[in-house]
């Protein structure tokens, strides 16, 4: 992968992992907050919107 510099340990690697956990946890709510049954929406959005604060800091 062009950009991406592998010899000193990455430093990008991190950051990509927190943008894909935050594409999952956006789509975990959005499935949960919408079609017919959303009563799991609010617990959903809690938890996913938790991991990802927990993500971010941990992985910036």
């Amino acid at each position: 992968m062009e950009g991406l510099d592998f010899k000193n340990g990455n430093q990008e690697l991190p950051r990509l992992a927190v943008g894909v956990d935050g594409v999952i946890a956006v789509d975990n709510i959005k499935e949960a907050c919408t079609g017919d049954d959303t009563s799991q929406c609010e617990v959903i959005s809690y938890k996913e919107s938790g991991g990802f604060i927990g993500s971010l800091g941990l992985g910036v």
